[in-house]
């Protein structure tokens, strides 16, 4: 039972510390893997290998980084950054953005 009670408390402090410094945190480790990936993808040109886990790293570091800013946004309830405000406004990401209600 107190492993249980543990456990909770640790998601809960989990929980707790990523909504509090999560945004920063995701947006830097984000934006650093995005720049190592092109790294990587830049050096993959002669070790074809490389190839795959820049393209990942790319595709892990774009999402953080995109999950930074939707967490800036839940905060704050305003973007970070107009790169930000442009990148949700696609189509695809756009439902990702809460909607205001509109009283009837």
């Amino acid at each position: 039972m107190s492993f249980l009670v543990g456990l909770v408390a640790l998601v809960a402090l989990a929980a707790l510390l990523a909504w509090a410094i999560g945004s920063v945190i995701a947006r830097v480790v984000g934006a650093l893997l995005v720049l190592d990936s092109l790294l990587s993808l830049s050096a993959g040109i002669l070790v074809p290998g490389r190839l795959v886990f820049g393209l990942l790293y790319l595709v892990l570091g774009a999402g953080l980084w995109l999950l930074g800013h939707r967490l800036y946004l839940a905060k704050h309830r305003r973007w970070r950054s107009a790169l930000a405000a442009r990148a949700f406004s696609l189509p695809v990401l756009r439902a990702m953005v809460p909607r205001p209600r509109v009283a009837v």
